[in-house]
């Protein structure tokens, strides 16, 4: 006889109640299909009457509907994915990085296009709508992989990105990630001083009242401002036509609230004078700020999968390392590069500073291949990453 499981059981109960809620609805008349199908739980917004009820509803058609997909071994199967930020990040790191395999930009690039909503824009979850950060950043990552500006892809998203408002309109990280290659102005985007890991745990805000994978975010990302890094492109490849009226008609800082007295202002006001003091160069702990925030992401690089275990915040340390003047070769790098799954295949023999002075960090220039060195280069890359897989991981393993 086989032996009994809860998990059996909840799976049969829930697969018994679906046919019988399936047989009930073919037996019912339109008039109670109708009644049925208007309370059904719907999305709502503002104030919601009977909110407790509403909420037993939605839980008790989730909890069917885990119980409806599972194995009846008792366990759940599933596709782990993600919006196209990841593939648009990943032809934007290794753009800036110069480690850029073309192969892999366009099965990325082949990846954004395929999720691309109907409007034109891309969404941040399956089947929602178009999202301001997502579609600038699909639209810049399709770009920096070949594609032209007058793509009906691109055409079609262009539309939809400038009828929400523009590239102003996208969050601090997307705008951060802009003025990587000078699509964006340093000075108009929120401060993250790096200062801000000094701050004492007793102090009423300091890097711990924050939570984890934001405080994973920040820190590679403060430090990435501290430094400013910049890789020139070429004019076809930037987002210049996603200023609404123009980029030098935008208003690319952050608009000041209407009532005088508010938090926003305050912290608006911090924000400007941060700006000032970054301008006229006062800020006496900066050193010391860079070196403890390479010790704190340093240090939670051990034994880790990835800082923070989030790709933002692993893709921000990989970039934070370059600006520290790590070489993509160098064993921390290497590891960031190959625990993030974004190192795999596409890492060349890392790019120098080209004329880089002062607190800029310049990762050169792209210039587009023919097809020879194109060629050379997959030829190269193939036989780095075999000698990667084999010998530099272990030495890395027994260190």
């Amino acid at each position: 006889m086989e032996e009994s499981s809860p998990y059996r059981s909840a799976y049969t109960s829930a697969q018994s109640s679906a046919k019988n809620s399936s047989q009930n609805s073919a037996q019912s008349s339109t008039p109670s299909s109708a009644a049925s199908s208007a309370s059904a739980p719907q999305m709502r917004f503002g104030k919601i009457d009977d909110l407790g009820s509403r909420v037993a509803v939605a839980v008790d058609a989730a909890r069917k509907y885990l119980f409806s997909q599972q194995h009846e071994e008792g366990y759940w199967c599933g596709e782990l994915e993600a919006d196209t930020s990841l593939e648009s990040d990943y032809i934007l790191l290794h753009t800036l990085l110069g480690t850029g395999s073309q192969g892999r930009f366009d099965k990325a690039a082949c990846y954004i296009l395929n999720h691309q909503n109907e409007d034109g824009g891309w969404s941040i979850y399956a089947g929602g709508p178009s999202n301001i950060s997502a579609s600038v950043k699909a639209y810049f990552g399709l770009k920096l992989a070949g594609f032209t500006a007058d793509h009906p892809a691109l055409g079609r998203a262009r539309e939809k990105i400038l009828e929400m408002g523009g590239v102003t309109e996208v969050n601090t990280f997307t705008k951060i990630y802009l003025c990587f290659f000078g699509q964006y102005d340093y000075d108009a985007v929120p401060a993250i001083p790096p200062e801000i890991v000094l701050f004492p745990n007793w102090f009423w805000f300091n890097i711990y009242e924050i939570s984890s994978w934001s405080r994973a975010i920040l820190v590679p990302l403060s430090i990435c401002y501290a430094k400013k890094p910049f890789k020139k492109i070429p004019d076809e490849m930037g987002v210049e036509e996603l200023f609404a009226g123009g980029r030098d008609k935008s208003r690319m800082h952050l608009h000041w609230s209407k009532k005088r007295i508010s938090w926003r202002n305050f912290f608006l006001c911090l924000d400007r004078m941060t700006h000032w003091f970054e301008r006229v160069h006062i800020r006496p702990l900066r050193s010391l700020a860079l070196r403890q925030a390479e010790k704190w992401m340093l240090e939670r690089f051990e034994m880790s999968d990835g800082l923070g275990a989030i790709y933002p915040s692993m893709m921000n340390a990989i970039i934070a390392l370059r600006c520290l003047g790590y070489s993509v070769d160098d064993p921390q790098s290497h590891a960031a590069l190959h625990v993030s799954g974004v190192g795999y295949g596409v890492c060349t023999v890392c790019p120098g500073r080209s004329g880089g002075s002062g607190d800029r960090f310049a990762f050169g220039e792209v210039r587009r291949l023919d097809s020879s060195e194109a060629g050379s280069q997959a030829r190269r890359l193939e036989d780095q990453e075999s000698e990667r897989r084999t010998g530099r991981l272990v030495l890395r393993v027994q260190q």
